[in-house]
């Protein structure tokens, strides 16, 4: 790709170089993927973490007097806006050419693979796109493609067709060549390599297990009648001293072949029994990714997991922290992270607790919660409200911070199909700016196939009530000013009713 050869060469006659990332998994491996290929060509730089980039931001890379400004996994929503003559994009999201008025220009140093006629919400990552101007850089940094593939997992890349497609397998096929990722077929449920069997089935959601999928004591009930953790205390042959391979915490990598094919086995029939048909069957094995140098049972050595600290990091402002664990410290950093990562999974669980979707008809077209006060709807619940006919919403408090919105709005959908028809849209104050709010809007693959572009939807929704916003088809956000949520929410419910109803019409 010429445009990433020619971004590849101006960053290396730079004498000093401000690199912008997002504060997500996606956006940390890129930001250190930059960072390491800066480094090894002895070029001066500073990371700088961004959560959106807003006039203020923008202001700050115009004014900036480094000789480059490298933007990752950002940037191309905004470009006609940034006029420092030293700007670098790698990005994946939709561009936004409004405004731009030299489209070479528009062109120049902006690596992205929407300008190529590729997909950039399936086929590469922002950490995908900054490695192929690392490599370009220097072909040494070949080895940091094991980042680019967690970064693409982290933006649930191999989820569409339970494998990594498009140029991330080629980027795939260096990383292999390197010996720093491994890809084989197994279960796609996450927290292989963390995760006491009943938690992975308890918070499986692609695909979604009924009657298992948020039920423990259902999950822990199963896998003792399979045999495959004990009812009490471990099984016959003690386990050595701190090792719970034996007992109810097994995970799947504690599992021989034949335990792993046994509870395969099942949940297929499962699955099939309770009407989800093959597709959901199909879902349940794909590929994944290890890194083999990592150490095995951590969450370093599968790439899902390892995206999810790097976002545990970022969501509460620690993405330098996450930076460092890319760039090589498994020290200090490392612990810091581990720490952060249980804190995380414990926030998401009491998020995730917090919201209620009450029955469908006892709540108005415009959202009447007649339940809330009855005893069906605990008082302090957040309640999810259907908006006119095609979305869904809830208004978060201080208890869910804008920064989780969107991962508690997406783990929500994937785990509750009886919302599932409808795009589900999260809403919280922004922490730092008491007068605005942050919008998180999630799809279904389903939705998307039926036309559903929530990147476009989010976009002209936040701009027609004078807000900013992006991101891809299944999952995008945006900012708004407070007080304009319902103006927003009516926006966006038309688009998508748009959206969907065009779709219906071609077909």
């Amino acid at each position: 790709m010429e445009v990433a050869a020619e971004t590849a060469r101006f960053l290396t006659r730079a004498k000093r170089v401000d690199v912008l990332a997002h504060i997500d998994a996606d956006g940390i491996t890129s930001a250190s993927i930059a960072s390491m290929a800066l480094d090894r060509a002895g070029i001066d730089h500073s990371v700088h973490f961004i959560k959106k980039l807003d006039p203020e931001a923008i202001e700050k890379i115009n004014l900036c007097e480094s000789d480059a400004v490298w933007l990752v996994d950002l940037g191309s929503g905004s470009y006609s806006l940034l006029e420092h003559r030293g700007v670098c994009i790698s990005d994946h999201h939709a561009p936004n050419f409004n405004g731009q008025t030299c489209l070479t220009a528009y062109f120049g140093r902006h690596v992205n693979p929407h300008l190529h006629g590729k997909d950039g919400s399936v086929e590469i990552c922002g950490a995908g796109v900054t490695y192929l101007v690392a490599r370009m850089m220097d072909e040494r940094n070949k080895d940091l493609s094991y980042l680019a593939i967690v970064g693409a997992v982290g933006d649930f890349q191999d989820s569409g067709e339970c494998r990594l497609i498009g140029i991330n397998r080629h980027i795939l096929q260096d990383a292999e060549e390197m010996g720093v990722i491994r890809a084989s077929t197994d279960i796609r449920l996450f927290g292989r390599e963390t995760r006491p069997l009943a938690r992975m089935l308890q918070y499986s959601s692609d695909p979604f297990l009924p009657g298992l999928t948020g039920n423990y004591s259902n999950c822990k009930e199963t896998l003792q009648i399979l045999g495959l953790i004990p009812d009490d205390g471990v099984f016959e042959g003690d386990a050595p001293e701190g090792d719970d391979s034996m007992g109810s915490n097994r995970r799947w990598i504690d599992l021989d072949h034949e335990e792993k094919k046994r509870l395969t086995s099942w949940l297929c029939e499962f699955l099939l029994h309770n009407g989800l048909g093959s597709r959901a069957v199909r879902r349940l094995i794909g590929e994944v990714y290890v890194l083999p140098r990592e150490e095995e049972g951590t969450p370093l050595h599968d790439a899902k997991e390892f995206a999810t600290l790097l976002n545990a990091c970022g969501r509460y402002g620690k993405a330098g922290m996450g930076m460092e664990v890319c760039k090589g410290d498994r020290n200090q950093h490392l612990k810091e992270a581990l720490t952060m990562l249980g804190s995380h999974r414990r926030y998401l669980s009491e998020s995730i607790g917090l919201l209620t979707y009450p029955n469908p008809s006892r709540v108005g077209a415009e959202g009447d919660a007649s339940q809330i006060g009855t005893g069906k709807v605990p008082d302090d619940s957040i309640v999810i409200l259907p908006f006119g006919k095609n979305i869904r919403y809830f208004q978060a408090d201080e208890r869910i911070p804008d920064t989780i919105v969107g991962i508690v709005a997406g783990m929500y959908l994937g785990s509750n199909q009886e919302i599932a028809d409808r795009p589900l849209i999260g809403m919280a104050p922004v922490q730092d700016d008491p007068e605005k709010v942050k919008v998180s809007a999630r799809g279904t693959k389903e939705l998307v196939r039926m036309g559903l572009d929530l990147a476009r939807a989010m976009r002209l929704a936040s701009e027609r009530v004078g807000g900013i916003g992006g991101g891809h088809a299944i999952a995008a956000g945006a900012t708004i000013e407070r007080g304009r949520e319902e103006d927003f929410l009516e926006e966006i419910e038309s688009i998508v009713g748009n959206q969907l109803s065009d779709a219906n019409r071609e077909a």
